[in-house]
């Protein structure tokens, strides 16, 4: 009886240690794509200043229109 209570206490320890992980993954994925969206937004902000002086980025991957709605998009 003993061994089955260890078994199942190590699988519901496995499944919340795998909800934590699948957590923070998305975590991470929706800060990713905050921090693109803001440096795209910051080069397309500095439009006048020359490219090497500009800060941020351009839309490299072509995903601002869709992944960042509220945001000014490079042209």
């Amino acid at each position: 009886m003993t061994r089955k209570i260890l078994a199942a206490s190590l699988i519901i320890t496995g499944l919340i240690a795998l909800g934590l992980v699948g957590n923070q993954d998305y975590a991470d994925a929706q800060a990713q794509a905050r921090r693109y969206c803001a440096d795209v937004a910051l080069w397309t902000s500095q439009a006048s200043t020359p490219k090497v002086h500009r800060d941020g980025h351009p839309d490299y991957r072509n995903i601002a229109a869709e992944a960042c709605p509220g945001k000014r998009t490079a042209q």
